[in-house]
């Protein structure tokens, strides 16, 4: 089962949650057919309390979502490699074993049957938001485990300091 959030300490104590991810609406109106020639690349929506422009896109081949990337923004920082570790430790109780990546159609992505697909990929596959200090006065930022490594990106602390 799911955890909501999971601890450790760095510091200070963090919390790690899923962050909250938004489907564009737009993608109901994208045209498959379209989408089924050529290599193409598209939105499919944003992280909220992000900070940035924090919009995930997919690119598409032949009508196939074959990778979603996400954004990294001017402010992203790398993260040292003890908070990481410690960090990716974290992400895997709160996910879980993660399924292996399966080309996506765009079809089922139009017709609403891969959103929560995509949404488990964007969130539990790569991103997570890390929080600190005292409800009210909490401070998060929003850091994903691809590309290389982690990095972060946040509204309350673009200066991030883990």
């Amino acid at each position: 089962m799911k955890k909501d959030s999971i601890e450790f300490t760095y510091e200070r104590k963090l919390t790690i949650r899923r962050p909250k991810f938004q489907i564009f609406k737009s993608i109901q109106y994208l045209d498959p057919a379209k989408l089924s020639k050529g290599t193409h690349t598209i939105e499919l929506g944003k992280f909220e309390h992000c900070g940035c422009d924090c919009t995930v896109t997919a690119k598409i081949r032949n009508g196939i979502i074959k990778g979603i990337e996400h954004p990294k923004c001017e402010n992203a920082r790398p993260i040292p490699a003890k908070v990481a570790k410690q960090m990716k430790a974290a992400h895997e109780k709160l996910t879980g074993a993660q399924p292996e990546w399966r080309d996506i159609p765009v079809q089922e992505l139009v017709d609403g049957k891969a959103v929560a697909t995509i949404n488990s990929i964007i969130v539990d596959d790569g991103c997570l938001m890390i929080c600190w200090g005292d409800p009210g006065a909490e401070r998060c930022v929003i850091c994903c485990l691809d590309n290389g490594g982690p990095w972060c990106i946040g509204p309350s602390e673009p200066g991030l300091h883990l």
